[in-house]
């Protein structure tokens, strides 16, 4: 077993302990003296990771659309007979799981029986239980999840936009595959996929709340499997993206009372390093903050002039694609798109306003330090870090380093008119709705 290691973040009075375990696995403890205890087990594998070469076999492969996520619905299974749910309930355990573009995660969260809820946690999810039966049985209940969300009007106007900013890369593709995709998965294509991306050495647990290390580690000691040194690691292909988008517009229709907008900004240079990453990140957060926060002035015109109900941003970021975007809920989409175009334009020629950012900057810092008050959101941060190959404190601390000069690089660098789409959703009684 590797060295318990103590980091610790002098000006925020945070601290962690992590190690690489025997089985290879990274393991994360928060020790926090709040009443709920949050875990996450993680694997470095998501939707996006469909071609690849196992490291036994040298020989490319190409499995369907969906397969993790099919996959990890399918790890709630156990060749006993039980449910994971039930073996939680025992305990008091809130559980559950997701699938990423690029990620999978299972997690949960307990008062009490913290211990026992971990090692229900450690025990299946390195426990795959695949036969035909039960593939089929899963292929039934998610062909009808991606039958409910074909009109739902969240997915429906994000991965509009994603297929008009994306021409090759597998993040156009719906994260739960399609119902074609999904009919071709069997018990050997899971077995292959569990096998080539839940090896330990490709995971992360993060365990955060009134915990010991100790402890957590003796739990692992007792579930964990021992690392194959020999094997190696998996290599991942994802095809050739052009730098334009592949349409400036997409409009739809969904059963909704008020007309959704969603302007993406396709950003085509991802720094080749996990720091740089995480600096550019902070940048960008910053600029977006500034434009179109609560506090920003085309926020508060639009919202004034009754022009926009809501409006947020967000910026995504994984090692092969990241972009911005900014979506509103708002009357007239056309013109609200028109409006964040030309304030991207006009930071671009009159730059940024210095109060402006530190406004911003010192909201998304004080964002970052309240988020160590919870369990939920310590853990969620830490576990996104390791996966991406860089430390949760580094977010806190390229958050506070950031410059005017470095928002002014990311703003005249990422925001042209060749890389950004529009995704545009009306209410169906809108149909005639103007398209341009």
């Amino acid at each position: 077993m590797g060295e318990m290691k103590w980091q610790k973040h002098e000006q925020m009075g945070e601290h962690y302990v992590h190690l690489t375990h025997a089985s290879g696995l990274r393991i994360y403890v928060m020790p926090k003296k709040l009443s709920t205890v949050y875990a996450l087990f993680a694997t470095k594998y998501g939707s996006i990771d469909n071609i690849f070469v196992p490291g036994e076999s040298g020989e490319e492969v190409t499995v369907p659309d969906g397969i993790a996520h099919f996959l990890e619905h399918k790890m709630f299974e156990n060749e006993d007979g039980e449910d994971t749910f039930a073996k939680y309930a025992r305990f008091g355990g809130n559980a559950n799981a997701y699938t990423s573009f690029d990620k999978t995660a299972y997690l949960f969260s307990a008062t009490e029986h913290v211990y026992d809820n971990l090692r229900v946690l450690l025990t299946f999810v390195t426990h795959p239980y695949f036969t035909p039966q039960n593939v089929q049985k899963e292929q039934g209940i998610i062909g009808e999840e991606l039958r409910m969300y074909l009109d739902e009007p969240g997915q429906k106007i994000f991965y509009n936009l994603l297929e008009a900013m994306y021409q090759n890369h597998p993040c156009r593709r719906n994260i739960g595959g399609t119902i074609e995709s999904i009919a071709a998965i069997t018990p050997e294509i899971l077995y292959q996929c569990y096998q080539t991306f839940y090896r330990l050495d490709n995971m992360v647990l993060v365990v955060c709340g009134d915990v010991t290390p100790e402890k957590v580690l003796q739990i692992a000691d007792e579930v964990l499997p021992q690392q194959d040194k020999t094997a190696l690691p998996v290599q991942r292909r994802y095809p050739e993206e052009p730098r334009a988008v592949v349409r400036d517009l997409v409009v739809d229709y969904a059963d909704i009372a008020q007309p959704l907008l969603y302007v993406g900004i396709k950003d085509n240079d991802v720094p080749d390093t996990p720091a740089k990453r995480s600096k550019k990140a902070a940048a960008v957060d910053v600029l977006l903050e500034m434009l179109f926060g609560k506090s920003s002035a085309l926020y508060n015109d639009l919202y004034e002039n009754g022009d926009v109900l809501a409006m947020r941003s967000y910026y995504e970021m994984s090692e092969t694609y990241a972009y911005a975007c900014i979506y509103a809920l708002c009357d007239d989409p056309m013109k609200v798109r028109d409006r964040i175009c030309a304030c991207f334009a006009q930071a671009q020629k009159q730059g940024l306003d210095k109060r402006a950012f530190l406004r911003a900057k010192r909201m998304l810092y004080a964002q970052d330090v309240t988020a160590f008050d919870s369990t939920e959101e310590m853990a969620t941060a830490c576990m996104d870090a390791v996966l991406d190959g860089y430390d949760i404190f580094d977010e806190i601390d390229d958050m506070a380093q950031v410059t005017i000069e470095d928002v002014e690089k990311v703003l005249n660098a990422m925001f042209v008119s060749t890389q950004t789409s529009a995704s545009v959703l009306y209410p169906y009684a809108q149909q005639e709705a103007p398209q341009a």
